[in-house]
């Protein structure tokens, strides 16, 4: 074999003493991944726990490609697996890819599983098995209660409280009124949550969805100053005759902690209010069905002429 160039007459070939060297190279490389040796390694983390308590039983695989699935495990006796994970680790020998099993006794004694049967990357691995003791847990132990002197409860009857007012407390069937929620408080009140609304019954409601957005106004009430905030307003038409109720709410109050240590959270029940609906009279004799306002634009006196003191109609 000649190469065109260089020195004429030199031959390029195999060597008798690298040609074997060389075909076992391509021997090697011609075989599969899964078909080259795996080092396979297993261990677990602890060999002594107690019944719902778990342990970590892992396979160390070497010598294969690292993409392979994590293989399952067959049942083992007296274990219930709860999960797995897998990690790939360095070492001085190269990296280890390593799969962990989340394994926890469903019985106490000692526990020995056999060695476990596998199919790792195409090919049947056999790993040692393991034993464990397995205690039963000790009984729970409920401490004794020990007696707190309660605290003296805080009324707040006279510090948060909700009033319902109406426009009127007479009106007509059909004749609208408002209707306006109050909360009147002494502590500073972090948030406000409607709880229980009424049905109000007997009214159509037709509700502001601006009444929060009144401002807060500062008030006297027997002698105490309070905050007095909007909650709800709405316009009411009563539908029937009668004594007509409204109310009451209930609304859950989150409160700024005082130094006295009052309630954070509390209920306030609150609004009721009555009203007194009257029905529509009947009409007067003589009514032409003409309600409103009028106005007239042309009067002519009957006579066209009066002398002092002589009534005219017009």
């Amino acid at each position: 074999m000649r190469r065109s160039g260089g020195t004429p007459g030199r031959k390029i070939g195999l060597d008798r003493r690298t040609r074997p060297t060389f075909l076992l190279w391509l021997l090697l490389l011609a075989l599969p991944l899964g078909a080259q040796e795996l080092r396979v390694t297993s261990t677990v983390d602890r060999t002594r726990l107690r019944v719902g308590e778990t342990l970590v039983f892992t396979l160390r695989i070497q010598g294969t490609s690292l993409a392979i699935p994590q293989p399952g495990l067959p049942p083992l006796p007296g274990f219930k697996s709860v999960g797995t994970y897998q990690s790939l680790d360095n070492t001085g020998n190269g990296r280890v890819l390593a799969f962990h099993y989340l394994l926890t006794p469903t019985a106490s004694g000692h526990l020995e599983v056999p060695d476990v049967a596998l199919r790792i990357g195409g090919q049947s691995v056999t790993v040692p098995g393991f034993a464990v003791d397995v205690e039963t847990p000790a009984p729970l132990v409920v401490p004794q209660a020990v007696p707190v002197r309660p605290r003296p409860s805080v009324s707040l009857g006279r510090e948060i409280f909700l009033t319902g007012t109406l426009s009127a407390s007479r009106a007509y069937v059909g004749e609208p009124v408002l209707y306006t929620l109050h909360l009147f408080t002494r502590r500073s009140v972090r948030g406000l949550d409607i709880v229980q609304t009424p049905d109000f019954s007997g009214f159509r409601k037709v509700e502001d969805p601006n009444a929060t957005h009144s401002p807060t106004r500062q008030v006297t009430r027997d002698s105490r100053v309070y905050l007095d905030a909007v909650v709800i307003r709405a316009i009411l038409f009563p539908l029937e005759a009668g004594r007509l109720s409204v109310g009451p709410y209930s609304a859950e109050l989150k409160l700024e902690p005082d130094r006295f240590g009052g309630p954070a959270l509390v209920t306030v029940e609150g609004g009721a209010a009555d009203l007194q609906v009257r029905p529509i009279p009947p009409a007067p004799p003589g009514f032409t069905g003409a309600v409103g306002a009028f106005r007239l634009t042309e009067v002519t006196p009957i006579p066209s002429r009066a002398e002092l003191g002589q009534p005219f109609t017009q």
